[in-house]
């Protein structure tokens, strides 16, 4: 069956709203607009991409056979698979204006059961699971608190001190606040926002983080695998920037510097029995774990659970964009986000080119070099890029 993709990464949003009437913000929707081309880069072969766009020569380096279809035109998809970003409410109502028959789509009932599996609850629930597993359980952190009201807002923040405070449904950064005794009124009325329309908060302790990563896994209807690593950079406040593309036994021997590998391949196959208990027969599609390594004292440690991702990531991209398209002995590089007014994001993007021009392998596989992976157009503000160097 044919495999339909929708880039909508307004989902995290959408899935904290929960209603099939979800209005992403305006900054989303150009995210959507400019970068709606991005499921090029990962899909299967037989698929077709939900754009206005198309994918012009001078990103289409591979050839790609990019079938794309505009929607809400006169033609309906059909019978078809649906592939988006993540499923939430929206996106269903989504697929089934634009053609696709409701028994093909996950029920509003089963995504209500996604949705609560996306509460911040189930990174809570499989750090405590990997302790209980665990020989050494006091190398992990402490584990994070749903608090329920102000009072425990405040109770936590004397507790801990320097702390971060999230909102149960949100990603890539947004709806956490880093804190330090005493609450500020900002942060103090944003929980109090947050508890009235989520119910809670997660207060967690603050730990002086060394390296972002993720470990990313897939599921299908009767099994967990492990699909690769993911090495990522965020601003201060932990908002996404970019991915490296780099092998998963480079990132490996990265990682090896602070923890062993052994370790990591234990919390990996701990984490797949987590998964496995959890999502099955309930989601099926790729499952992000963020995690990170951190000074612990005069020890170094990993938090193995930061956030569960049941939708498409980042890291996912950049890890199939290096496996499929980059060559592997000895270039590597980065998978990019990133966004500028109008104008100006034509301007780098030109002057990249020229700085950083393609070159391939034997094999056609990129060597060094700029690639924007989207159209960039004089009115394109986000850009999905990525730089390869040996």
């Amino acid at each position: 069956m044919l495999r339909v993709y929708r880039f909508n990464p307004e989902h995290d949003l959408a899935i904290a709203n929960g209603n099939e009437h979800f209005q992403a913000p305006e900054s989303a929707t150009l995210l959507a607009d400019d970068l709606s081309l991005l499921p090029c880069w990962y899909a299967d072969d037989d698929a077709m991409i939900i754009s206005d766009q198309l994918l012009d020569a001078e990103c289409n380096v591979f050839n790609l056979p990019v079938r794309t279809w505009r929607p809400f035109s006169d033609n309906k998809i059909g019978e078809c698979q649906a592939e988006p970003w993540g499923w939430d409410p929206a996106i269903r109502k989504f697929f089934l204006q634009n053609g696709i028959d409701e028994p093909l789509l996950p029920s509003l009932a089963k995504l209500e059961r996604i949705k609560q599996l996306s509460h911040r609850r189930l990174a809570l629930m499989a750090l405590d699971f990997l302790k209980e597993r665990s020989i050494y359980p006091e190398s992990f952190p402490e584990s994070p608190e749903e608090l329920g009201n102000m009072a425990e807002v405040v109770r936590f923040s004397h507790q801990r001190r320097h702390i971060v405070l999230k909102a149960p449904w949100s990603g890539s950064g947004k709806g956490v606040f880093w804190s330090l005794d005493p609450l500020t009124p900002s942060i103090s009325g944003w929980c109090k926002r947050i508890i009235e329309k989520q119910g809670c908060v997660m207060g967690e302790t603050a730990m002086d983080r060394i390296q972002d990563f993720a470990m990313e896994f897939k599921v299908s209807n009767n099994s967990v695998s492990f699909a690769g690593y993911s090495l990522f950079m965020t601003e201060g406040s932990g908002i996404y920037r970019g991915n490296r593309l780099m092998s998963n036994s480079d990132i490996e021997k990265e990682l090896a510097r602070w923890v062993s590998i052994d370790h990591l391949h234990w919390i990996r196959e701990q984490l797949i029995d987590f998964l496995s208990r959890h999502l099955l027969g309930v989601y099926t599609g790729y499952v992000g774990i963020d995690m990170f390594v951190y000074h612990d004292n005069d020890r170094i440690n990993v938090n193995p659970a930061v956030e569960i991702n049941l939708r498409m990531t980042m890291g996912m991209v950049a890890r199939i964009i290096f496996d499929r398209y980059v060559a592997t002995d000895g270039s590597k590089g980065w998978f990019w986000i990133d966004h500028m007014p109008p104008g100006r994001l034509m301007a780098d993007h030109c002057k990249r080119r020229e700085e950083a021009p393609l070159e391939f392998s034997d094999c056609g596989k990129i060597i060094k070099g700029y690639l924007s992976l989207c159209p960039i157009a004089d009115h394109t503000v986000y850009r999905a890029s990525i730089i390869v160097d040996r």
